[in-house]
């Protein structure tokens, strides 16, 4: 399984971005890289999320974060 993080500024980022197809045009590129590169692009998981939730409920620690 390949997982693929968005990290948008603020958590209205996202709803933002999702309404304006740039979410579903994100995970459509990162699917035609791994294409490229011969990787199986069934086995791929996206996730969005915002720096504003990172300093909020992980102390500004990315690495917490992804723990």
């Amino acid at each position: 399984m390949v997982y693929a993080t968005f990290f948008h500024r603020q958590a209205a980022d996202i709803d933002a971005a999702l309404a304006s197809g740039l979410s579903a045009r994100l995970s459509h590129a990162v699917r035609e890289e791994l294409r490229r590169v011969g990787r199986d692009v069934k086995a791929v998981e996206f996730e969005f999320d915002s720096h504003e939730n990172v300093e909020k409920n992980f102390e500004g620690d990315y690495f917490l974060r992804f723990r």
